[in-house]
């Protein structure tokens, strides 16, 4: 899903860019969901810094749809001016070159039916985003209203936590080392890594080591080390 993800933004970010055309695709009743029941219910909830669980109950247990998350910004130029058929039919045509395979099989993978949880990851805090549910068709057209819930990511704390650290026995392969936080209880994470990058990324550091590791919580501690 985290894949996924990052490819919508990129593919909404360029067709924000070169699209000019009328919006369509945001309203196409199904016939067999009442006009006044909306076709979903999202409740999207444990919301951090970096994270959020979303919840979907669609009210066609049956029918195929397709849900993810959009910034604020994305969701905004598709709902009020691009339409969100021309969201599906691009990230349909995405995976396709990606992952080289059929529009059958993309679909086929992308939608799913019933009551769905999942865990987001690896977003940007402080951050305005909506979680975003329609109903799609075998062929990638869109069949029901797209149903949204924003919500927010929780910004980040900043720590007055400080660290005394100590290298020693230093050899060609590695060294030991120790590390004294002033606040014992509070965790934080302990990794090494090579001078050249963290002079290059200089502020940004923080923000590559939680972004570029997938087993980032492996390295999470407390206390001394």
């Amino acid at each position: 899903m985290k894949t996924l993800l990052k490819l919508l933004y990129i593919f909404v970010a360029l067709s924000i860019c070169f699209s000019c055309e009328e919006r369509e695709g945001n309203t196409n009743p199904n016939p067999d969901v009442p006009q006044d029941v909306s076709p979903f219910s999202i409740e999207v909830v444990d919301i951090k810094a970096r994270s959020a669980k979303v919840t979907i109950n669609p009210a066609d247990k049956t029918a195929k749809y397709f849900s993810d998350i959009l910034r604020a910004e994305y969701y905004t130029a598709y709902n009020e001016q691009f339409g969100f058929q021309r969201f599906i039919d691009m990230t349909i045509n995405s995976l396709m070159a990606t992952n080289s395979t059929t529009k059958e099989e993309v679909i086929s993978q992308i939608l799913t039916s019933g009551s769905t949880s999942s865990t987001f990851t690896n977003l940007d805090t402080d951050s305005q985003y909506y979680a975003v549910a329609m109903g799609v068709d075998e062929d990638g057209k869109i069949t029901t209203q797209t149903v949204a819930m924003p919500f927010k990511t929780k910004a980040i704390r900043q720590s007055d936590n400080t660290f005394d650290i100590q290298v020693c026995d230093v050899t060609y392969t590695g060294a030991n080392y120790t590390v004294t936080p002033t606040n014992k209880d509070e965790k934080y994470i302990l990794i090494p890594w090579n001078k050249y990058t963290v002079e290059l990324l200089d502020d940004d550091f923080s923000s590559h080591c939680i972004n570029s590791l997938s087993d980032i919580e492996n390295f999470v501690v407390s206390g001394d080390q």
